[in-house]
């Protein structure tokens, strides 16, 4: 029977991750319609590229991670530090924004930085091009149907987790290592150490790939939430415009 502080560890890093999921959607999406709203085409029936809604996403991505990653990195360590030895935990404070304090005093809150922004690269690139290339093939394959664009997203989606969980895992690492190296398990400083070291430690070939099948659906509410409300906004735009659905894939 669970213990009412064993079920409240299940929400540890809650409020941190919250709040930088907001940041990061918020500057993400308004840097990506923004930057497609100045480049678009001049003629409404005419759209970007995969390529180029590839490049500003990965942008607008980068841009998103690296505002919101001190919320990331207290989140992560709020939730690990219930693993770790009593007395090596951070004992971040329960109030988000006392807990960021304590965390910039450490001057850590950049750790973990460059696999951080490399993850949201990756997924924006992953989650943009394929999805307009499945939604516009099962158009043109199905017609005008209900479930078009969202099995273009769960494909898309599926994709998307694929290549970027084992990033998403060097970034988990990242970010909790301590300062301490008697401390870590692994230590490293760079991402391709990271890799080297994950393969040589675990001994599995998909060791970098731990933890898909719950990492999967939580990308898919991710993607609805970047790929799906831009879509949404942008294919309301062009019914504005009084286009018909061929000439908005």
């Amino acid at each position: 029977m669970a213990t009412g502080r064993s079920m409240h560890t299940l929400y540890d890093g809650f409020d941190a991750h919250l709040l930088g999921r907001l940041t990061y959607l918020a500057v993400r999406n308004t840097i990506y319609l923004g930057i497609y709203n100045q480049v678009k085409p001049t003629k409404s029936y005419n759209d970007l590229s995969y390529r180029e809604k590839g490049l500003i996403a990965a942008f607008a991505g980068a841009i998103g991670a690296f505002v919101s990653h001190p919320f990331t990195v207290l989140s992560i360590r709020q939730i690990l530090d219930i693993q770790i030895k009593q007395e090596w935990r951070r004992n971040y404070s329960t109030s988000v924004f006392e807990a960021l304090g304590q965390l910039k005093a450490s001057g850590e809150a950049s750790q973990g930085l460059t696999p951080n922004i490399l993850r949201h690269v990756i997924l924006n690139v992953a989650l943009t091009g394929p999805y307009d290339y499945f939604k516009e093939g099962f158009f043109t394959r199905f017609g005008e149907y209900g479930f078009v664009n969202p099995l273009a997203l769960i494909l898309s989606s599926f994709i998307g987790a694929f290549v970027t969980l084992p990033i998403d895992n060097i970034r988990t690492r990242s970010i909790s290592l301590f300062q301490q190296a008697e401390r870590n398990r692994m230590n490293f400083s760079s991402i391709g150490e990271a890799v080297v070291l994950s393969f040589k430690t675990e001994t599995h070939p998909f060791s970098l790939w731990a933890g898909f099948y719950t990492f999967f659906p939580q990308l898919l509410l991710y993607s609805w939430l970047t790929v799906g409300i831009t879509d949404t906004f942008l294919t309301s735009w062009k019914r504005k415009q009084g286009l018909l659905e061929w000439q908005m894939m």
